[in-house]
């Protein structure tokens, strides 16, 4: 993976629409409002935001390796 590709990656975030449904159904679940089907969504919302946050952090650990390999080199 490229080093453009690599910071591309650490600043990605999950899609407004996505993270306002999200919110949305956590304050519901929150009050015990939640459908099976909507437990189900915001399972499915939560495990993509888990993803998300674990390719920022590698991303953006790959990047610290990367500059101090070359503060290394230099």
């Amino acid at each position: 993976m490229s080093e453009t590709e690599l910071v591309a990656l650490s600043s990605s975030v999950v899609a407004p629409g996505r993270q306002r449904r999200m919110t949305a159904l956590l304050r519901r679940s929150s009050r015990g409002e939640l459908g099976d089907g909507e437990r189900q969504e915001l399972d499915a919302l939560l495990d993509e935001a888990d993803r998300i946050a674990l390719l920022k952090a590698r991303a953006a650990y790959t990047l610290a390796q990367l500059e101090r390999r070359r503060t290394a080199a230099a």
